[in-house]
């Protein structure tokens, strides 16, 4: 893995082993930008960039975890992210033709 996914798994370890009753996150700060700019960071484990489906299978685990913790995620945050991949997939498909 490269040093800097090295550093967020790393970070997520840590946040992680904390108390479990605390949110790992902050929901009311994150913005659907940052979702949205990590994702295309991320790879499999062939070093290929992640597919729709699995880049959407991340924003899943976000509204899991939120619920999970019954953290409110900001209207901003849920709905720009619904936004965000409602316009994604016309276009992924469109270049997976290609």
């Amino acid at each position: 893995l490269p040093t800097d996914q090295k550093l967020l798994r790393a970070a997520v370890s840590r946040a992680l082993d904390g108390d479990i009753t605390q949110p790992p996150l902050s929901f009311q700060e994150l913005e659907a930008g940052d979702l949205v700019a990590w994702l295309p960071t991320l790879r499999t484990t062939a070093g290929a960039q992640l597919s729709f489906s699995a880049s959407n299978t991340h924003r899943a685990g976000l509204f899991n975890l939120s619920r999970v913790y019954k953290e409110r995620m900001s209207t901003t945050l849920e709905q720009g992210l619904t936004d965000h991949f409602r316009g994604l997939n016309p276009f992924v498909s469109h270049f997976s033709e290609l």
